[in-house]
């Protein structure tokens, strides 16, 4: 959680609650993980790729931990984008995340 907040630059107990007003209104609007399609996909691709970036920025310059590079986070950040410069909504967004 510390990782989240400290890459949002909001204070950890802030982030905690919006973890839980999140798991709570999940659980509320039983909501799903199903692709979203048309509008609201292009909507969210945004956020989707902020959090890729967010991901990978941690994993090259982590924060905590004894290694200065977390490889694993990178390596998931590289291939979430991957997923989605090789699916059909891929954008010159993707393509430029991905450079």
């Amino acid at each position: 959680m510390r990782e989240i907040a400290r890459a949002f630059l909001v204070a950890d107990e802030a982030i905690a609650q919006k973890l839980v007003r999140a798991r709570r209104q999940i659980r509320d609007q039983a909501l799903t993980l199903d692709m979203p399609h048309g509008v609201e996909l292009s909507d969210r691709l945004d956020t989707v790729l902020e959090v890729i970036y967010l991901m990978f920025n941690e994993g090259y310059a982590a924060h905590e931990g004894e290694d200065l590079i977390r490889t694993d986070l990178c390596f998931e950040a590289l291939r979430l984008g991957d997923l989605i410069a090789s699916s059909s909504i891929s954008a010159p967004r993707v393509d430029a995340l991905m450079s």
